[in-house]
Formats: structure tokens, sequence, C-alpha cells
């Protein structure tokens, strides 16, 4: 539940200025770091029951399951051991192993804390949507112009919509239930509602794109609750625009005689086309390793597409093996009977599909969401298919593996915390510095470049 508190915490951060822009984001990474160091202790001290867990998970996928995970491993591996900046690659590689045990401890508990685990989405959504709330009328109230980027405890815009995209589906899933069961749902289906306002506040093309792609799937898959699907997602959008309208931009911006436009649709790629054009010439069939793009890169600190950032660091063959689990988790959703596990699923493409466009897999906040999210489906799915016996007991040698893993993440992760506060940036003007592990200075080969 630690996670689930530091989730709502920044959610509506008020205690970092919001010009301290390097703060604002690294705070959220040195949270992560703190969770995972937390996550690889208990595996260290509880190693029997860790490495029985992760035998038991993988003896429960499927074979083509295991195959793609054998193949994005040994890949990975080759692509760091032959990356152009090695140790950073293997910085990196155990940051994202890290991350796998974290979600499986994840899964072994949270089926049965699935209730409490979507009342703090709940908190969540209302935190982020109070982060937008206050930056909006804050600068209306000093006579300012607002724009999307008009918030409190972000760096931007698109780190809300990386955490909100997750939130979406569930909350419509528990208006849906108080709908079915003749329950007052007026207090979750204003909440929904709310959501589509940040969509429409923040201008996230990529998020509404994904969210309403999720409720056709809903549509799709669950064909007994269509109608109300449907409902759902027509009246929140419409009821959701309208409250931007009236209640953030422009209506108050006129009323206070505040410069504000009726609409502010982009209509341009915000730069995307380019970063994809760079990150596939960058590409090879072998992979860079981590850190090639934003120590190579001129501009960009990441390629702003979860995939191209597979293709870049480790090759095209985990580049596959993602897209076949992304195709493997769209079989599975057509099989499944049991609404809560379709719910989870569908929110999990959701996020997914966001990640084409987006950091979403990247940033650090919207990564731990993505595990518990991940962690929801997961063990909905075994519990539907009775995939949670036990396996024989994991022997020492095993346990010392997982130790040794647990040992070298935290190392790792440690020390990117303490090169960070060995050399913390001070950004010069004119600087634009990237976004990816921190908020610039990333190349740990050369970490004076913003």
């Amino acid at each position: 539940m630690l996670s689930l508190v530091g989730l709502i915490v920044f959610s509506f951060n008020l205690f970092i200025p919001r010009q301290e822009l390097l703060l604002l984001y690294d705070s959220k990474r040195l949270f992560i770091i703190f969770v995972l160091s937390l996550s690889m202790l208990i595996s260290c001290f509880f190693s029997r029951h860790t490495a029985t867990a992760i035998s038991n998970e993988y003896q429960s996928l499927k074979t083509h399951n295991r195959i793609l995970l054998l193949t994005f491993i040994t890949f990975t591996l080759i692509a760091t051991t032959i990356g152009k900046y090695q140790p950073a690659a293997a910085l990196q590689l155990l940051y994202v192993l890290g991350l796998s045990i974290l979600l499986v401890q994840f899964k072994q508990i949270i089926y049965s804390q699935k209730l409490r685990v979507l009342q703090y989405f709940m908190w969540i959504s209302v935190f982020l949507l109070c982060s937008v709330l206050a930056g909006y009328w804050t600068w209306l109230a000093h006579g300012l112009p607002v724009n999307i980027h008009s918030m409190f405890g972000f760096a931007n815009a698109r780190f809300i919509n990386q955490i909100h995209v997750w939130l979406v589906i569930p909350t419509a899933y528990l208006a849906l239930i108080r709908i079915r069961r003749n329950q007052s749902s007026w207090l979750l289906r204003l909440l929904l509602v709310l959501c589509f306002t940040v969509i429409v506040a923040t201008d996230a093309r990529g998020e509404a794109i994904s969210v309403i792609g999720a409720f056709l799937l809903m549509m799709l898959f669950d064909r007994s609750n269509r109608r109300l699907w449907w409902r759902l997602l027509w009246q929140g959008v419409i009821a959701g625009i309208a409250i931007k309208l009236l209640f953030l931009s422009p209506i108050p911006s006129f009323i206070l005689d505040i410069p504000a436009e009726w609409h502010t649709i982009r209509t341009g790629s915000s730069g995307r086309v380019q970063i994809w054009f760079e990150t596939w010439e960058m590409s090879s069939f072998w992979g860079l390793g981590a850190d090639a793009f934003v120590c190579d890169s001129d501009t960009f600190g990441r390629p702003h597409n979860f995939l191209l950032n597979i293709l870049v660091h480790w090759g095209a063959i985990p580049a596959l093996a993602f897209i076949g689990a992304g195709l493997s988790i769209v079989s599975q959703l057509t099989r499944v009977k049991k609404r809560s596990t379709l719910v989870f699923g569908v929110s999990l493409l959701s996020g997914l599909a966001y990640s084409l466009v987006s950091g979403v897999l990247d940033s650090p906040l919207s990564q731990l969401i993505a595990a518990i999210s991940f962690a929801l489906y997961w063990a909905h799915v075994a519990r539907d298919q009775q995939t949670n016996r036990l396996t024989q007991t994991p022997t020492l040698a095993h346990r010392i593996i997982l130790c040794g893993i647990a040992i070298l993440v935290l190392c790792s992760i440690s020390y990117r915390a303490y090169e960070r506060f060995e050399n913390y940036p001070a950004v010069e003007e004119g600087d634009v510095p990237k976004t990816q592990f921190w908020l610039g200075y990333n190349c740990l080969e050369r970490p004076w470049e913003p």
C-alpha cells in the first residue's frame, strides 16, 4: 500500500514549488527508487517466498508466453552486452529487472486487496483533478492566461496523463456496477465526467484516443452491458467538455477579461514524427543498449514510443516479442468471461496503447501504476484459470541467485541516486533538459549535457 499512498501524495503535490522542474520530476524517480529498494530487501530477507512466487508464475505461463519472455530476456542481454554505453545499459537493465520483481510481488497480494486498490485509484483520480483545478484557478486568480500546463505538482501535463490513463476504465467499471445494482452512482459518474475534464483540460489527444478505444473494446467484449458502456462514454465526454469550458477555460477567462481561445486543439504532431524518424534511423537489429538514445540524440531524451524505445535500445527481436505479448493479451481477452478480468485487461491495453505515443512506461509514477495495473490483470487471469498452485520449494542455489540479483539491483539504483545527488545540475538559462531517467543530464558518459 506504500506505493499507492505515494501515488496519492505526488498526485496533488503542493510541497515542491511549480518552478522547481528538476525537483518535481526527480522526487518522483527517487520515490520509485525507494520502493524498489524495499522490494529488493524483501526479496533477500524472504528469498524463499519470493523465489517460490517467481518460479510459480513462470510455470503458470502458457508455452507461447514463456517463449516470448525467454526470447525477450535473451536478446535484451545480448544488446546490453554489446551496447554502445555498457555501464549505463547494465544499470538500466537492472532497474527494469527490479521493476519485474516488484511486479511479481504485487501480483501475490493484489487479488485479495483489489477493492482497496480500486479505492486508491479513485483517490488518485481526485487528486490529479485537484492538481489541474488548483492550477487553473490560481492562474486565473492572478490574472494570468491559462494553458494545458497550468497545474501544480507536475513539470509537464503529459506526466499527469501518463498516470491518469490507467484510472479511467476502472472508474467507469465501478460506476457500471453501482448502476447494475440499482445503487446510487452519481458520485462515481461525476468522477468519470471529471476524468474526461482532465483529459480535455490537458489537451491529451493520445490519452483521449486510448480511453475511447478502451470503451469501444468494452462494448465489444461485454455485450450484455454495451448500452451502459456507451452511455457512460458519451455522457462523460459531453459533460467533461462542458465543465472544462464553463469552469476552467475559456469562459472564466472571458469573465475576468483574460485572453483566451474557445478551443486549443493541436493539429501538429508535437515533434513526435521527427522523434520517431530519428529513432528509426538510429536503430539496429541487435540494439544499441540502454542510454544510447539520450546520449546520441541532439534534442530528445526518449522516443515517446515504447516499441521504438525497445527497438533502438534492445533490438528488433525484443520489439517483436513485445508486439507478440500485446497480441497475446488481446487474444486472451476474446476468451475471458469474467467482467472484472475484462476491465483490467482492457485498462492495461489502454495504457499500452498510450505508450505508443508517449513516455508512459518511462516516467516514474506511471511505471509504478502500470506495474499495479498489470498485476491486477495478471492476478485475475491466474484466478480464472486456477494457476495459483505453488510449485516445489526452490533450492538454496535459486534463493542465492535471487538474493544476488536483488543486491545488484539495489546497488545499481543506489548508484544512480548517489550520482544524481553528487552531480546535481544547475540548469542555466537557455538549457532544454532531456527527459529520461531524470529530468536532464541523463547520459552517464557525458553527465554535463542537459
